[in-house]
């Protein structure tokens, strides 16, 4: 009896001091019919004001045959058309700073701008970074990109990136 009532008081605790990451729900997950490999996806869209926008930051998780790869991918706009530009540079409230000189920067037309992205590969140096980190600003080629175009919901944005983050580096 007392190891019975040892066990119930016990098994509680056992949950209590893992600590939940509330924004692993939002991770979509999708395994390819033909080859098997498996995807997993931090939002691309979500609701700002009523209104579906385009995710300026996420990440993608890829994994086939046992090989798994991180990517990155960073979305911002600009009111001028350029082709064929390379460049990306992360900067970090903390004043930490990631470089990718080389990455090449895709573009396309949006609604009175062009949308301007880069899909990077990170390693998991660099994944941590954005799990324990808050990104201040990023660069592609010549143009400036924030989190969110909102001011006010910076510091949310901010939050739900390193949750996302820590969510897909976690996913198997």
């Amino acid at each position: 009896m007392k190891k019975l009532l040892l066990l119930l008081l016990c098994v509680p605790l056992i949950g209590f001091g893992q600590k939940k990451n509330k924004f692993a729900k939002d991770i979509e997950v999708s395994i390819d019919k033909f080859d098997g490999s498996t995807t997993w996806r931090s939002p691309m869209v979500s609701k700002t004001y009523g209104q579906p926008m385009l995710e300026r930051v996420y990440f993608t998780k890829f994994k086939k045959d046992g090989e798994v790869r991180l990517y990155l991918s960073l979305t911002t706009n600009g009111s001028t058309l350029n082709v064929g530009e390379k460049g990306v540079v992360i900067l970090f409230t903390d004043g930490d700073r990631l470089d990718y000189p080389n990455e090449k920067i895709d573009v396309r037309a949006g609604e009175g701008s062009f949308m301007y992205s880069a899909f990077i590969r990170l390693g998991e140096e660099e994944m941590d970074k954005f799990i324990n980190k808050d990104i201040d600003v990023f660069q592609l080629y010549i143009y400036e990109g924030s989190v969110t175009p909102y001011p006010e919901f910076v510091k949310k944005k901010r939050k739900k990136i390193k949750g996302w983050a820590l969510a897909i580096k976690e996913c198997n």
